[in-house]
């Protein structure tokens, strides 16, 4: 093949590729452009649900703290309406009656009972849930958490139910007022924790022998 005709050859596959060529760019360029739009009208349309969701967001906001508010200013005019009624003041007269009559009951021996049997249960509990655990513990019998929950809920109350029993308005003056009556009940508190203390320990040593026991048993068999 001479030069000349190799030269028109491939000026020939040229001139077909050149209209290819720029038609695959122009599909490229129009996909791009259409890619971006789709990605622009996404977000728009993202920015316009965020905005739709905020409105409604604040709309439900507004509405529930406009029907508490309603709620507890019809909760407050029931209240005011109950406390003026006669129903309520013949209820709370009846209260203050059985008040008033328990008051006439009082002993002045009830407040120095109550602070002693008092004492007592602390310091029986209290030292069961201490002592006693920390010997089960060190004994390697375990720890049930029942009883030590049951422990700690009594000492608890308990020792929240003294200082109300001091403050008990009838005989509190009394009470307080006389060092031998309240360091006499602290004593015999004292010495009634001390023996409901060994009551529990025993018992609980039983039920933690037995459990052992039937582990053990359970074991052989």
């Amino acid at each position: 093949m001479s030069m000349k005709s190799l030269t028109l050859s491939l000026m020939l596959i040229l001139g077909v590729l050149s209209p290819v060529t720029a038609q695959d760019s122009s599909i490229t360029d129009q996909a791009r452009q259409r890619a971006a739009e789709a990605a622009e009208a996404a977000k728009q349309r993202a920015a316009e649900l965020a905005a739709a969701a905020k409105e409604r967001g604040s709309q439900l906001a507004d509405a529930t703290r406009e029907k508490v508010g309603d709620l507890s200013q019809d909760l407050q005019q029931r209240a005011a309406d109950f406390e003026d009624s006669e129903d309520a003041q013949r209820a709370s007269s009846t209260v203050l009656e059985w008040i008033q009559s328990a008051e006439k009951l009082y002993a002045p021996w009830i407040n120095w009972v109550l602070v002693a049997v008092g004492i007592g249960v602390f310091i029986s509990h209290a030292g069961q849930l201490i002592l006693g655990k920390l010997w089960t513990i060190g004994k390697g019998k375990g720890l049930d958490f029942g009883e030590a929950l049951n422990d700690f809920l009594v000492m608890v109350f308990t020792g929240l139910a003294l200082p109300a029993v001091l403050l008990i308005p009838v005989g509190h003056g009394a009470f307080i007022s006389s060092p031998l009556k309240v360091l006499s009940a602290a004593g015999v508190g004292m010495i009634l924790g001390v023996i409901l203390y060994s009551h529990g320990m025993k018992q609980e040593m039983l039920a933690a022998q037995e459990k052992q026991d039937r582990e053990a048993a359970g074991d052989d068999a």
